[in-house]
Order: C-alpha cells, then structure tokens, then sequence
C-alpha cells in the first residue's frame, strides 16, 4: 500500500464525492498568483490516490481522471475544448478509439533465408507494426543510420550509455535496430524473451499518421553469429500472424481560453501534461498501485494552477489551449490523435510547453530550477528565461529526455515543443513508491509559481518561438 491513501477499493459513489471535494478545495483561491500548496496538494491527493489505480492508459481510472481535469478547467473559467455533443456542445473530454492486434505465435525475425524467433534466436524488446521491413545497415557505434534501414549494432564497450547508442540509429529513421549479443544486454535478451511482444495500438481502424514506433530486438549469442556473415544491404523481414483485438479507449482531456487580440488571437499556445501513469502492475514490497504522483500528476497540476492563473486575469492575447493527453505510457496515442484531428491547423500552434515530473527537486540544478530538453534546439528556453522562467538546459543529455515525452509527437509536427521538468533521476521511477509521500510540495509549488509570470508574457505578446538550425526533429 502507498502511504497516501488509506483505501484500496471505493466504490463509485465515494470517489465522486471524493472528486467534488478536490473540486472545492482546489477552486478556493482567486487571482492569478501566487500558486497555493494547498491546492496542488489537493490535485495531487485526488489524482494520484490509491482510488484512482494508478490512472492506467487505457482504463475506466484515466477516464475519471480526464473528468477531474475538466471539472477543474470549468471551475477556472476555461471554455470546454472537446467532443461536440448531438447538439453541437462541446465538452472537455476527447475520447480516442483505438484498437490493438496480437500475435497468435510467436514474431520472427529472417534474411538471406535464415529465420530466427522471438523467445528462441532473438528477442523482441518493442515492435511497430505487424511487418517491419529494410535493408541491413552494419552499424559502428556513433555511425549514422540510413532513414527506414534494418541496422544492426554491435554496442560499444567504452563508457557510452546503451540508451544513448540505441537510441541515435532510431532518431535518424532506422525502422528496425538489431543488436547484437553482448554481455551490457542480456538481461534485457532475458527480460525480453519471457514475454509475448505487444503490437503498438492503433488510433481508430488505421494507424496514426504520426510516426510510427520503431522496432527493437536483440540476438543471442548464435544468432549474432549468423548475422555477422549477412551482407549490407539483404532485406530483413520482422513480423508474425496477427490476431483481431478487441476495441480501448483512450481520453484527452481538453480546455481553451480564446485570445482577445484581433491579430495575436490566431496564435496558440499550449500548455500540456500526460494524464495517465502505469496502472495497477507487478507488486513491490506489497504495494501494486503505480501512483504516478511525479510521472506525471505533477505536470497535470502545473498545468491546472497555469489555468487557474490565466483564467483569473485578462483575457489572454493569444488563445490558450490547455491539454492532458491519455496514454502517453504505451505510445502516446492522446497526442497523436490530438494531432490528427487538431482543434486548430497546426501552423498557428507557436509553442507548446509540456510539463513532466516536477514534483521533485533536481540536485543536477540549483534548487529552485527547472530544466527543459532539447534547449539547445529552440530559441524558446532562452527567451522564457529572459522573462524571468527559472529554465536552464537539461543536465541529463544521455538520457534523450526530448524524445521521451509527447513534446516529441508535436516537434514532429513542426510545432516548437518541449518539456519543463525537474526530474533528477530518482529511484521512484515507474515505482509503486511514486506516490504523495514521495513528493517535496513546497519545491513544486515554487516550480509552479515561478513559471506564471514568463507564460502569462508568452500569451499576451508576439514572439513566435523558432527551431535553431538543425534543431528541429
């Protein structure tokens, strides 16, 4: 059990009248500033209770939790952005449909006429679709990818992280990536082959048109023998017979405030977080529920007291959109929906700033600063802290972190896209024990507050963020 709720199972009726109560306690105080502990304790309470499981992409918890949010975006003054009713009515609810396929045996992986299966020869640590197909790239480590190649690596022995070296072929385009044996990722190759690989979900009857998840695998020892003698350039096949699923759901959770400008009023802003976390999953220490209180219902309060803020005030120049995407944990299919069916055309989207783990400090940083991936790419960062943001670069760059949140579907996009974290690297990570107790309240509420007054000036003024040369994904 976490420790910062006493109940396991509520039934429908206590958890509504739980909501009404986060409701009036965190709709009390008025005015734009300052951000109040009381009520980012109170969303954090409501949002990452054992009642809510974990808000699970994909569950009945993430839809309760995409109503709380819009309970709270009503309560601030926001207009509703979502789903239009029979009526014509729009509501603050996106609800996403997806479906999932999976494999009725075991995924193979074949060249040159050699076949190697999953569990067996290789093993599959994340697929993109039924088949994924390209030609064979030997790949040196730091060496580049060729978009839409088969790349097989051999990891380098020499300090640099695994990540870092598994990740650069899949950001230039490698849609397969096989690694070869060593000793850095065979409990991966464990880890991987005791599971069946899932297919990734797809956004209504077809995929999304946002880019498709890459695919991973990893050989054994005899297999990488193998592919050792395949020459550059064979076509390499990964994929298996699939099986119908059944259909899921998924809910973006969606406000806006309209700009008053005649002109700066096209402009959108937006301010986003992840609204769904692990769910309900493998116990540790007794405790099964993964309250995601800092991954991710921090960035969903930042993003709750901002329309607060925004809504006190004047009406912004700009028009504000305010949004939590669902499933961000499996793929981000809220975003890549959001996308698909924008409730404005994308170019007239200026900046978004997505918000992600700041309910701790980071002790990389000094104590009252954020950071946000991929500063170097924009001029955004830079010009928010000229404004007053307490924002510096991201002092984890081997850990990828602008690819890792739904900023990333957005930059994509060409929208200029990053995310505002504090996140030092702790051991609650996609824990159990990612829960309240763990959070420090008085460092996210100055997080919070320190960023009202630099967005409160990039939605009332004309400054139009922009890629630095070569900073665009």
């Amino acid at each position: 059990m976490s420790r910062n709720f006493s109940v396991r199972n509520v039934s429908r009726l206590q958890l509504t009248a739980l909501l009404c109560l986060a409701v009036s306690i965190s709709a009390t105080a008025q005015g734009p500033a300052p951000v109040l502990e009381k009520n980012v304790r109170a969303h954090e309470e409501f949002l990452a209770s054992d009642a809510m499981n974990g808000r699970g992409s994909m569950t009945d918890d993430e839809r309760r939790a995409a109503v709380y949010i819009g309970e709270q975006l009503k309560k601030f003054g926001v207009d509703p952005a979502g789903d239009k009713d029979a009526k014509g009515s729009a509501g603050y609810l996106q609800t996403v449909p997806l479906t999932r396929q999976s494999f009725a045996a075991a995924p193979t992986l074949s060249a040159n006429g050699k076949v190697f299966t999953h569990a067996k020869d290789m093993a599959v640590l994340r697929i993109g679709s039924a088949k994924v197909s390209g030609a064979l790239q030997k790949l040196s480590a730091g060496g580049k990818a060729t978009p839409g190649a088969a790349v097989y690596l051999h990891l380098a022995e020499d300090g640099i992280a695994v990540r870092q070296q598994m990740m650069a072929p899949l950001q230039q385009g490698a849609a397969l990536l096989i690694i070869a044996d060593s000793v850095q990722i065979r409990q991966r190759f464990k880890a991987a082959a005791g599971q069946t690989p899932e297919l990734p979900v797809q956004i209504g009857t077809a995929a999304s048109t946002g880019s498709p998840e890459s695919s991973i695998v990893i050989l054994n020892d005899e297999a990488t023998k193998q592919f050792d003698a395949i020459a550059d350039g064979t076509q390499v096949t990964l994929g298996g017979e699939v099986k119908a699923g059944k259909p899921l759901f998924t809910y973006n959770a969606m406000g806006v405030i309209r700009g008053s400008d005649p002109k700066l009023s096209a402009d959108v802003v937006l301010l986003t977080a992840h609204l769904d976390h692990l769910g309900v999953g493998k116990p540790v220490n007794g405790d099964s529920i993964y309250n995601g209180a800092d991954d991710d219902a921090s960035g969903v309060t930042a993003v709750l007291e901002l329309a607060r803020a925004i809504g006190a005030g004047p009406k912004p120049k700009r028009t504000v959109y305010f949004v939590c995407f669902g499933s961000e944990e499996v793929g981000g299919y809220g975003a890549h929906y959001f996308l698909d069916h924008p409730p404005v055309p994308l170019e007239s989207m200026v900046a978004n700033l997505e918000f992600e783990m700041i309910g701790q400090a980071d002790s990389a940083v000094k104590p009252d600063e954020l950071w946000l991936t991929g500063w170097e790419r924009s001029n955004l960062g830079p010009e928010l802290a000229k404004q007053g943001a307490k924002l510096v670069g991201d002092p984890h760059p081997d850990q990828q972190f602008f690819f890792r949140s739904d900023n990333i579907a957005l930059a994509r996009r060409g929208v200029v896209a990053q995310t505002v974290s504090s996140y030092g690297l702790h051991k609650q990570y996609h824990q159990p024990d990612d829960d309240i107790a763990h959070l420090d309240f008085p460092h996210m509420t100055q997080a919070i507050n320190s960023m009202v007054k630099p967005v409160l000036w990039l939605v009332n003024n004309d400054f139009k963020p922009q890629w630095n040369p070569g900073g665009k994904p």
